[in-house]
């Protein structure tokens, strides 16, 4: 934009069309779009986050507050909408990855196999603890000051 200004104003025969254009430029710099439709950008940009209704309710609420208060701070709540929006969206997505590393929690025989592997851990400790006992049962029954051994 300064660059145009610059050349414009550098030029012989000014040209005052393209000063008046290079004008009006300059006092809305986001071209021919109002308020509505620079908020409608800005609360699109929260559609991917939410649901329809929630996104519905946010403009809803974002244009009441734009006719009210003006468009910083209907601006401000849209920046806000979109803020919150994609932290639960990050949210539920590690919840949902979390989910998925914990062997599929939602397969209709994942309760079936956590109280087999419940079962076999169990029955693998009593045989351990069994054999533990015997082994120490055995080593008792042995001459201990024949073999060296100290219990």
């Amino acid at each position: 934009m300064r660059g145009r200004v610059r050349e414009c104003l550098e030029s012989e025969p000014q040209d005052l069309e393209q000063i008046r254009s290079l004008w009006v430029e300059a006092k809305d710099p986001t071209g021919s779009q109002n308020a509505a439709d620079k908020l409608d950008l800005l609360l699109g940009s929260a559609k991917p986050f939410c649901t329809e209704e929630e996104f519905l309710a946010g403009r809803a609420e974002a244009f009441a507050v734009l006719n009210k208060s003006g468009f910083r701070a209907a601006r401000a709540l849209a920046i806000a909408m979109h803020d919150q929006f994609n932290v639960r969206a990050r949210e539920v997505e590690e919840l949902e990855s979390s989910d998925r590393s914990i062997a599929y929690a939602g397969h209709p025989h994942f309760m079936y196999w956590i109280g087999l592997a419940v079962q076999i851990t169990s029955i693998v400790l009593q045989v351990g603890i069994l054999a533990l006992l015997t082994r120490g049962a055995l080593v008792r029954s042995f001459p201990v000051a024949e073999c060296g051994l100290m219990f």
